[in-house]
């Protein structure tokens, strides 16, 4: 590969990194509102703040979708379910980690909650960022990240 080449699947790579952002602070925004929601409005979601953390995560989730394949990565090809369900797995493998730093956090450290879904969120990022690149929404032969 020439340089220009690499050049261009850098800037590339950063432009779609910063749409990824971009869609994850809506989606964050999502998920905090419905979490906030719930945890601050009902006692039974105060006590099951992990439950409440999923459920607000999926609700944000088919936002995510949404905005990741039309206009993160752009993808008109495959079928469109199949790729909904790779996004869904990936996302629960994200949830998992999310969820498990969550409660190490709050329960381990004492950290407030927001601040914990904050710190996790964050540490989560680019990994999730990359194993959707490659494995949901590849062109099949785009290989290099």
């Amino acid at each position: 590969m020439t340089v220009p080449v690499i050049e261009n699947r850098i800037k590339n790579t950063l432009w779609q990194f910063s749409r990824f952002l971009t869609v994850g602070v809506s989606n964050a925004l999502v998920d905090f509102i419905v979490y906030i929601f719930l945890t601050r409005s009902f006692i039974y979601w105060q006590e099951h703040y992990l439950l409440a953390n999923f459920l607000a995560f999926l609700i944000a989730n088919f936002n995510s979708f949404y905005w990741n394949r039309h206009w993160t990565f752009k993808v008109k090809h495959g079928k469109i379910w199949r790729q909904y369900f790779e996004f869904l797995s990936t996302s629960l493998v994200y949830i998992g980690f999310i969820q498990l730093g969550l409660w190490w956090l709050v329960s381990h450290l004492g950290v407030y909650d927001l601040l914990a879904k904050i710190i996790i969120i964050g540490l989560g990022m680019i990994l999730y960022f990359r194993v959707l690149k490659k494995l949901v929404f590849c062109s099949r032969i785009d290989s290099v990240f």
